[in-house]
């Protein structure tokens, strides 16, 4: 009997030893690298704007896997706030990335602070982008009723609305002519806030 070398053995081995294992990768399911994929915000510093404007949130989808994904953002807003354009829809290749643009509207009555978007990506990490609404201080005052003519001496009431159109609490003082011994001094709540202030004055 003709006698097989011991390399010869070695090679026949290793082939029957990987045909196996192919065939058990065959068997078995396929086997995929774990998603890996995420959001980012572009902008890294605070984004300052006034109650009531819309802006551009833009963040950027990577794709860290060899093939390619679907990816789907959604953004977590401050109450009040609303997205008016732009999808959160992408389809991104193996290790490329895409550019998401939202148009976000802020609250017209948003108190001055610091706010957060908040980016959420389907299977991969998440950022937010902060926004700072500026402050705005409006005051309006409107007569409501006071007496056409008064006797010297004689009381007066005179009832004003006094209406903050700003987004920060304000200190409100109401002087009148040197004439009128009154002065009234109120605080006002922030925006949309409102109130009726009666005024008892003497006409000396």
């Amino acid at each position: 009997m003709r006698r097989i070398p011991r390399t010869v053995r070695r090679f026949a081995l290793a082939r029957r030893l990987a045909g196996g294992a192919f065939a058990l990768c065959g068997l078995g399911h396929e086997v995929r690298a774990q998603d890996t994929v995420d959001v980012r915000s572009v902008r890294k510093a605070p984004l300052s704007i006034s109650a009531g404007t819309a802006f551009n949130a833009t963040f950027k989808v990577r794709n860290l896997n060899t093939e390619g994904r679907s990816a789907r953002v959604s953004l977590s807003l401050p109450s009040g706030w609303q997205v008016i354009g732009g999808s959160g829809d992408a389809v991104i290749h193996a290790g490329a990335q895409d550019l998401l643009i939202f148009s976000v509207s802020a609250g017209r009555g948003t108190t001055a602070g610091r706010y957060v978007v908040q980016a959420h990506i389907d299977g991969g990490a998440g950022d937010s982008l902060v926004v700072a609404i500026d402050e705005h201080r409006e005051i309006e005052v409107i007569p409501l009723d006071a007496p056409g003519w008064v006797a010297t001496g004689a009381p007066v009431a005179a009832r004003f609305l006094v209406r903050n159109r700003g987004n920060v609490t304000s200190q409100v003082v109401l002087e009148f002519s040197p004439m009128l011994s009154a002065r009234q001094c109120i605080s006002m709540k922030r925006s949309t806030a409102e109130q009726c202030l009666q005024v008892d004055m003497c006409y000396l």
